[in-house]
């Protein structure tokens, strides 16, 4: 992204910045968004994880130095607390069961334990129940 934005002007450049979050569909009402050369600082809420994840996936860049400090909405609830003790995540383009597994546990061989907890979002979405198969905005319970 950074390399975007390099030849515009700074002001310009920060509103290129919240163009491209809000043409990725993530609500950035509740963030103040700061940026001055290479550095980008995000503070405030935003609606849900996966918004969280989109965002900063969409600042990945070797060039841009990125200080955030970002929340869920409505804190554990927003983030998809469940009766079972998980939590809800939002899958976005990208993910693999693997990388969600490393996002939560830190390991990665832990992507059967999500899978298993989600078999009926395969079902209830017409898919093969294969792990390898994800699509964005399915909603995972992570256990």
């Amino acid at each position: 992204m950074f390399d975007k934005l390099k030849n515009l002007a700074e002001g310009a450049k920060l509103e290129a910045v919240k163009k491209e979050f809000t043409d990725a569909g993530i609500d950035i009402s509740g963030l103040d968004i700061s940026m001055e050369g290479a550095n980008i600082t995000l503070k405030g809420e935003v609606a849900s994880e996966g918004d969280k994840s989109k965002l900063l996936d969409l600042l990945k860049d070797d060039n841009l130095k990125i200080n955030e400090s970002i929340t869920v909405k409505g804190g554990a609830a927003a983030s998809g607390s469940t009766s079972g003790g998980g939590q809800k995540y939002t899958v976005v383009s990208g993910d693999t069961l693997w990388g969600i597994a490393e996002k939560f546990y830190g390991d990665g061989n832990q992507y059967t334990k999500i899978f298993e907890a989600n078999r009926s979002v395969w079902s209830a979405n017409g898919q093969k129940e294969d792990p390898n198969i994800l699509y964005p905005n399915w909603e995972l319970t992570i256990p």
